[in-house]
């Protein structure tokens, strides 16, 4: 996250790999339901993002360090993903 000048004062650009994803503007209503309402529109904006690009984001290596991870945790949760991966 950083300052952009560039944009509206409540205006936010979401960026992927420096192009931009989303680009809008907060529309605030000085009231706390107004503000949560416009984080679950950003958050929800980037899952959308981040799920669209998981195949670019999460690569073969991560996934086995996943694994290498869940491994050497106690307790049996993990094992049938393990076994199943």
């Amino acid at each position: 996250m950083r300052d952009n000048l560039s944009l509206h004062y409540y205006g936010y650009q979401i960026l992927f790999y420096n192009t931009p994803f989303v680009t809008e503007t907060i529309d605030v209503n000085n009231s706390s339901n107004g503000m949560l309402e416009a984080y679950h529109a950003i958050l929800s904006q980037m899952e959308e993002l981040l799920l669209a690009n998981l195949d670019i984001l999460l690569g073969t290596q991560e996934v086995q360090l996943t694994l290498d991870e869940w491994k050497n945790e106690s307790g049996g949760e993990h094992r049938m993903l393990i076994s199943e991966a």
